[in-house]
């Protein structure tokens, strides 16, 4: 259960009504999944009213295109399911909670430089976690290389790290058993996000379990190439992670 005074620690729950002047609230209502999405305000911490009123009765909260660095504020969300951290480029891993829930995890794009800390963070955080999505980080590249036979070896690794994963960066671990080359071929590159386009003009999921999941909402502001409003486009910065 949530804490009668969840906001006394010194985590990154906003304690002012709204984190950003762009969240409107009648954007972020909880559907009727159990799904919130704030892709794309450029935050840096939950809103304490959206926090207040629907952390227990989130199941899927998609955080991706923001600037968020502490995740404690996620150990509200005990019930959370599904967890969007494309393009969050600053995030500390060592603020990543307990969350005993949690089955599907994307963190494509986030400037991962420490993958295996990363991973062993999940290992330990993430007991039940079954999907991962890690792909276009630097990390894996750093630590086992580029070529097909060394992201085997990365695919093997990270399955060997988290045995109960059902899929890893979007291709069933069943179907490649013995045969990571192909499973992570592609994760040097940028990689579609939660919340990106395909040339079609639907929405790129890695997995079919994801196939009804998330509903593209119309933007308020045009869309560049590769799905980020014009005004929101992440540019270099430092990282922890």
């Amino acid at each position: 259960m949530i804490s009668p005074n969840p906001y006394s620690f010194s985590g990154n729950v906003s304690n002012s009504s709204c984190a950003s002047e762009d969240v409107s609230f009648t954007d972020c209502i909880l559907e009727d999944n159990g799904r919130i999405s704030l892709a794309y305000e450029n935050l840096r911490s939950i809103p304490r009213r959206l926090a207040d009123k629907f952390a227990a009765q989130t199941k899927c909260l998609d955080l991706s295109h923001n600037d968020f660095r502490d995740l404690k504020f996620l150990s509200f969300f005990e019930d959370l399911d599904t967890l969007i951290l494309d393009r969050n480029v600053n995030l500390d891993l060592n603020t990543l909670p307990y969350l005993p829930s949690l089955n599907i995890l994307w963190i494509n794009n986030c400037d991962v430089s420490n993958i295996t800390d990363w991973i062993h963070r999940i290992e330990r955080h993430c007991p039940a976690l079954e999907q991962l999505s890690c792909m276009g980080n630097p990390g894996i590249s750093t630590v086992f290389g580029s070529q097909g036979a060394e992201m085997a070896v990365a695919r093997d690794y990270i399955l060997q790290v988290l045995p109960n994963l059902k899929y890893l960066d979007g291709v069933p671990v069943s179907q490649n058993s013995g045969n990571g080359s192909h499973a992570l071929s592609t994760s040097q590159g940028q990689c579609q996000d939660s919340t990106s386009l395909s040339g079609s003009g639907k929405i790129s999921t890695p997995t079919l379990a994801f196939k009804n999941l998330f509903r593209l909402k119309p933007s308020p502001k045009p869309l560049c190439p590769g799905g980020a409003r014009g005004d929101q486009m992440f540019g270099n910065g430092s990282s922890t992670n």
